[in-house]
């Protein structure tokens, strides 16, 4: 931000620690309103969970993504961008695995005809989730998802649909999960039992990623790739990074990451460091298997996959939504697993994982990959979705956790909104807001004879 006095020019310079969407949408609101920005990512690639990579056939995101038309964050920043007309839309549908067996699950006749539940707990399921915009959501973070979901759905229903996903999502800490949470991802994922729209970018999300790197640069925000940042310590003077050894120097840090590596950049004991401690949420971590092949696997979006022998929890075939041609004719399908970061997976050989998940995608579809796999790539992300707890609306991590040097901007402050990039961009958003408006109350206060400040 730019703020005047008596003819002077104040400006705050901000170093943003992560290059996610959170951070790299931080730093183009901050540099919108006049701020000087450093923005460090220790990667060589920016966009976080929105990285891509070198495929035989062009680039692939490593991680599967949609844009949702309730995304209005995303879509608010994606038509600032000028690439709202280049978003491709597509009705999606979804699918359940069920003991092996495949389910549509998308009309009210796909759930009639769903024989994972009688067909009284059916009619149920469909009443249960035409009536979810008359739930109160205010009184739902007190209440476990499990008792919500059992008094909503009926317990056959909880027991074979609701509990193996959240178990999936969540492992053994689904008892822990708010209504709040689940309630929040049916509105923003489901209108009723109906046929979803999804869309994406030519390009997946690299394109947002370039696009918006590319606007900073114009704007003249610095951005550092391979960056090491070491540590951070404030005093009266602002606050200070070790990055590659050097020192650096800024009036403010945004920690725009995950909440256990920013614990470990600050200073022990600091004030920011108990802050941060005192309000650290454990993560799910995900493990993703991209496979490539001629032929389609099937023609849903989505498939959660419960009770069926194998090792995984969902199958996102996401060229129901891109377009095949982008990829030479390729359809691309992504296996996961939500685990926390210590799990052995996260460890495991890339190849030995890889194969056994093909083999058991190809116990489900047994002429999957029949004309041969064209790449098959492990991607592992050990932060991706903050694991709730019951009345967490009152135990948020807060925005500042030192006044006017250290601040937080990152998944565990979105709830009860979902894990998304359209929440991120929301957050990072109000984030800069904030900042802004402290800047321009510190700056009527001061003496008229400041001038403008270089990152050094």
């Amino acid at each position: 931000m730019q703020s005047r006095s008596e003819g002077h020019i104040v400006r705050q310079r901000v170093a943003v620690l992560g290059g996610g969407i959170t951070g790299l949408t931080t730093a183009w609101r901050l540099g919108q309103q006049g701020f000087e920005v450093e923005l460090f990512e220790s990667s060589s690639q920016l966009g976080g969970l929105g990285q891509s990579f070198e495929a035989p056939f062009g680039r692939i995101d490593r991680f599967y993504h949609c844009i949702l038309p309730s995304d209005r964050h995303l879509l608010a920043l994606i038509e600032e961008l000028g690439l709202k007309d280049d978003i491709q839309w597509k009705s999606s549908g979804m699918g359940f695995i069920h003991r092996g067996q495949r389910y549509p699950l998308n009309t009210p006749w796909d759930l009639l005809r769903f024989g994972a539940l009688p067909i009284r707990d059916r009619l149920r399921m469909g009443w249960g989730t035409l009536g979810l915009k008359k739930h109160d959501p205010g009184k739902l973070d007190d209440i476990p998802a499990e008792e919500w979901l059992r008094s909503v759905f009926g317990d056959r229903c909880f027991e074979v649909v609701w509990k193996a996903l959240l178990q999936a999502k969540f492992g053994d800490a689904y008892h822990e999960i708010p209504a709040l949470w689940i309630w929040s991802r049916l509105h923003r994922e489901k209108d009723g039992i109906r046929p979803e729209v999804k869309g994406m970018l030519p390009g997946g999300l690299k394109t947002l990623v370039d696009r918006l790197e590319e606007s900073l640069r114009d704007a003249g925000v610095h951005l550092r790739k391979r960056a090491r940042v070491e540590s951070i310590r404030t005093d009266a003077g602002g606050a200070h990074l070790v990055a590659d050894g050097e020192m650096r120097n800024f009036d403010s840090v945004v920690l725009a990451m995950a909440t256990r590596p920013a614990i470990e950049l600050l200073e022990e004991g600091s004030r920011a460091a108990r802050q941060l401690a005192a309000h650290e949420v454990p993560y799910q971590g995900v493990v993703n298997v991209v496979f490539a092949t001629r032929e389609p696997m099937d023609h849903f979006y989505w498939l959660p996959v419960v009770d069926s022998g194998v090792g995984f929890q969902g199958i996102v075939e996401t060229t129901q939504v891109a377009d095949p041609a982008e990829f030479d004719g390729h359809h691309l399908v992504y296996v996961m697993n939500y685990l926390r970061a210590d799990h052995a997976m996260f460890r495991e050989d890339e190849d030995a994982l890889a194969d056994r998940y093909l083999a058991q995608l190809q116990k489900l579809y047994p002429s999957y990959g029949r004309s041969g796999i064209a790449c098959q790539q492990v991607f592992r992300a050990p932060f991706v979705e903050p694991i709730y707890s019951l009345g967490y609306s009152n135990r948020r991590p807060p925005e500042v956790l030192e006044p006017d040097r250290i601040y937080l901007c990152n998944t565990s402050q979105i709830y009860p909104d979902i894990t998304s990039w359209n929440s991120c961009i929301g957050r990072a958003g109000d984030l800069a807001e904030r900042l802004g408006r402290e800047r321009r109350d510190i700056s009527s206060l001061e003496p008229a004879t400041l001038s403008p400040r270089k990152c050094s």
